[in-house]
């Protein structure tokens, strides 16, 4: 066996391993996520017909939970609100049409957002799909606030549809299919769950990621590494 011509075209081919490995890796993470943040935003430009973003409360009515939606500039925005003290479920939400947008939520696996919070802990977020009844379905998770985090990662499959939703539209989980998420309408965020009423709140949301999960990928990246350290060894070992 010539040594150099084993060093030599050994290495060689550790460098094409690595080298087709990190452009795989950089070129799955690019194309596996999209940032709407930016698209959402632009609703606010949607002229009548169409739906633009704002805001929305328990009902209408003077007594109602106020809330403020501030489009601080491209890619990000605030809500500001107060809860009412009267009786009954007293919530708030900012909300922005997506029907326009040709967002498919399907195509990814979780929403990963950043969120900056004043006094909230517990964030509702909704997704409106489409379903075979003349009311609109929604499915949610909590964004359960932690002291030094901002990041939060929600996976879609994690997202369900509240018990209330069922005894407001008086069906049964049988009667509707599963949620489409190629098919979202709307997209929310609503006042902190745990927060007293008359209370100001303030949260600022910078970034709304769709990603896929790349775990399976990166573990045959490692497998086709390994393999090909093996089959270089043997190869080149033989010459």
């Amino acid at each position: 066996m010539n040594t150099k011509k084993f060093t030599s075209g050994f290495k060689n081919a550790l460098v094409v391993l690595a080298t087709t490995s990190f452009l795989v890796i950089i070129v799955s993470r690019w194309v596996a996520q999209y940032s709407i943040l930016p698209l959402l935003i632009s609703t606010q430009n949607n002229e009548k017909p169409k739906r633009s973003c704002g805001t929305f409360a328990e009902d209408y009515t003077e007594q109602a939970s106020r809330g403020e939606l501030i489009i601080r500039d491209k890619g990000s925005f605030s809500f500001i609100y107060t809860k009412s003290n009267r009786k009954g479920h007293a919530f708030t939400g900012v909300w922005f049409p997506l029907e326009d947008l040709d967002i498919d939520f399907s195509n990814y696996d979780y929403v990963e957002i950043d969120i900056v919070t004043n006094r909230a802990r517990r964030i509702p977020f909704n997704l409106s799909v489409q379903n075979n009844l003349e009311t609109h379905q929604y499915v949610r998770q909590f964004i359960e606030v932690e002291q030094e985090k901002t990041s939060y990662k929600l996976a879609l499959n994690d997202f369900y549809t509240p018990s209330d939703w069922y005894t407001a539209n008086n069906v049964t989980q049988s009667q509707i299919p599963a949620q489409d998420f190629s098919k979202v309408e709307a997209l929310s965020l609503e006042s902190c769950h745990l927060l007293e009423r008359e209370i100001r709140d303030e949260f600022t949301v910078n970034s709304i990621v769709l990603k896929k999960d790349l775990t399976i990928l990166h573990l045959v990246v490692v497998v086709f590494n390994i393999l090909g350290v093996l089959f270089s060894w043997i190869k080149f070992q033989g010459k």
